[in-house]
Parts: C-alpha cells; sequence; structure tokens
C-alpha cells in the first residue's frame, strides 16, 4: 500500500516536470500534443502558484513592504487571488479568442492559461519576474494559436487585449474614486 502511494506520487512527479519541460522549451508543440484534460491543468496550475505563492510571501515578507503581517496570511491571500485570478482571466481571453474566431472551449483556453504559469515558479524573483511574465506571454500565445486555431497577430491581439482591458478597468474604478475623494 505505501509503495503504491510512492509510486503514485513519484509519476506525478515525473508527469509535472515533463510538462513543465515541454511547456516551458517547445509550448506550441506541447500544446500541439496536449489535450486539456481540466484536472491535470489545474493541478499543474496549482502547483506553480503554489510555488510563486511561497517566494512572494516571502520575498515581501522580507522587503516589509505590505499591509500583512502575518505571512501565512499573505501566503493564503496570494494564492486563492492567483487561483480565482486564472479562471477569470481565462474567461476573459476566451471571449476575445472567440471575438477574433477562435474555435476552442473555455476548457481549452483554461488550459492554455493553467499551463502558461509555468512561469511562475521564476514570477516572484524581482527582475526575473518582469522576463518571466513576458515569457507567458508568448506562451499563451502559442497556446492560443493551436488550441483556437488561430493566426499568431490574432493570437496575440486576443492575448494582449484581455490582459490590458482589466487594467483598463481597474483604472477608471481608480481614477473615478480619486475623483469622488476629491470633491
Amino acid at each position: 500500500m505505501e509503495n503504491e502511494l510512492t509510486e503514485q506520487k513519484q509519476g506525478f512527479l515525473k508527469n509535472f516536470i515533463s510538462d513543465w519541460k515541454g511547456v516551458f522549451v517547445k509550448p506550441k508543440d506541447f500544446f500541439a500534443a496536449t489535450t486539456m484534460e481540466y484536472g491535470k491543468a489545474l493541478k499543474f496550475a496549482g502547483i506553480n502558484i503554489l510555488i510563486y505563492s511561497i517566494g512572494t510571501a516571502f520575498i515581501t515578507q522580507t522587503l516589509r513592504k505590505t499591509l500583512f503581517f502575518n505571512p501565512l496570511l499573505l501566503f493564503v491571500y496570494i494564492f486563492i487571488s492567483t487561483f480565482l485570478g486564472l479562471f477569470i482571466l481565462s474567461f476573459i481571453m476566451h471571449c476575445f479568442f472567440k471575438i477574433f474566431g477562435g474555435k476552442g472551449s473555455y476548457k481549452e483556453s483554461l488550459g492554455v492559461r493553467a499551463y502558461s504559469l509555468a512561469i511562475s515558479i521564476f514570477s516572484w524573483i524581482p527582475i526575473v519576474g518582469i522576463i518571466a511574465e513576458i515569457y507567458g506571454l508568448y506562451i499563451t500565445v502559442r497556446g492560443g494559436e493551436v488550441k483556437h486555431n488561430l493566426s499568431a497577430g490574432k493570437s496575440v491581439a486576443a492575448v494582449v487585449i484581455s490582459l490590458l482591458l482589466p487594467l483598463l478597468l481597474v483604472f477608471a474604478i481608480f481614477a473615478t474614486t480619486l475623483g469622488m475623494l476629491r470633491r
């Protein structure tokens, strides 16, 4: 019984490492060869988000630039908000893939976004994180091309607009709130 559990853990770890290398090194080939299994994609994202949350909480606590004084509370906040953000951003991205003529399903959009979080292992590291996030956009664009059968240009447009739209919304809310406070 204990051997079976150990073998399952080793198999899961081997699969995770194989998927991580595949999506990181050759994203277009990875997406072409991978069926978007909901559970597998979410586990993959969850592990990457876990590592990101631990690293971000550590860096933030080290720099002491946070409203959270409890590192565990900070970790939980980062993990939950990032995991929920996966679903929200995947939905927004899916809508824009469809607007640009994409053929894939929401499940495939979620899978593309989930696997693009492979970069999260590096995202928490200052400066390196910026490069990692840019590469994550590249992975997402490649996934959009393959899973939604889009040209590179349409996939880039869908990904960029889906990221800019929430930022513009946050900016508009911030500006409106600031304007209301000045009155």
